[in-house]
């Protein structure tokens, strides 16, 4: 079975379990869809198309661990046009675009030497897969106390999902550490930390990044702050393993 055929069949079983707990508005997520760009009544997205195919051949496979979906009951985020007025849309391509393009050297792009344009182009072309944890749509907040409830919850909805999708790098989107302590203590429990951001489980050769929320802006220098903290912490596990990057795909 493909990996949205599983993926599908997965969201049935957890809707249905979530429906019998009184919730509604499920968010479904995944692997983003990387068809034809389509256009209707001021919506606009991807159809499903070669995403399995770039997924599986793609260098690195990245993940975004999130919290829940903003305002957007019963949607599919996998088609998705995420454009890039938004911080959290432009957060998420500047991170994608960085991890993906560190040099022999070892060092990521310059922040103000990528371009909008070609942040989003990569974005929009190249396979990434989105998690949130709670699938129930929510708004812009959400309570700690809430998410650990759904991940407590729904642990083995969560882990499903993401074993499908086996990403080399999940990168984990706020929630004050809880998203990074999900996948250390119930995916990859043989994590060790490499420093502040990144954890490391060598033996099935996974990266889990601790990152701030993609909307955060609450530190001086912003989005460019947490880009370059993120590609210096990255830079520093890549010196001290440097078979992970020998281990891309062609």
């Amino acid at each position: 079975m493909k990996i949205q055929e599983r993926t599908n069949d997965l969201f049935r079983r957890w809707k249905k379990q979530l429906e019998k707990d009184g919730l509604t508005g499920f968010c479904e997520d995944g692997l983003m869809y990387r068809g034809s760009y389509w256009e209707d009544n001021g919506y606009s997205g991807f159809a499903p198309g070669a995403e399995e195919e770039l997924w599986t051949n793609a260098p690195k496979r990245i993940l975004f661990l999130l919290k829940d979906a903003n305002s957007n009951p019963d949607c599919d985020i996998r088609e998705f046009y995420m454009a890039g007025n938004l911080l959290f849309n432009r957060s998420l391509a500047y991170w994608f675009y960085g991890l993906l393009a560190f040099d022999e050297k070892n060092d990521a792009p310059d922040y103000h030497s990528i371009t909008k344009d070609q942040a989003f182009d990569t974005f929009h072309k190249k396979p990434f897969a989105i998690v949130n944890c709670k699938k129930e749509s929510g708004t812009s907040t959400i309570a700690t106390e809430i998410l650990q409830q759904h991940i407590d919850s729904y642990t083995h909805f969560i882990k499903e999902e993401i074993d499908i999708l086996a990403p080399d790098i999940i990168v984990c989107g706020g929630g004050s550490s809880r998203l990074k302590n999900f996948v250390a203590e119930k995916i990859y429990p043989d994590l060790k930390p490499v420093n502040s951001w990144i954890f490391f489980d060598e033996g099935n050769n996974k990266v889990v990044i601790d990152s701030y929320h993609p909307s955060y802006y609450q530190i001086e220098g912003g989005a460019e702050t947490i880009y370059k903290d993120m590609m210096n912490a990255y830079k520093e596990f890549l010196e001290k393993y440097p078979d992970f990057r020998k281990s891309c795909r062609k």
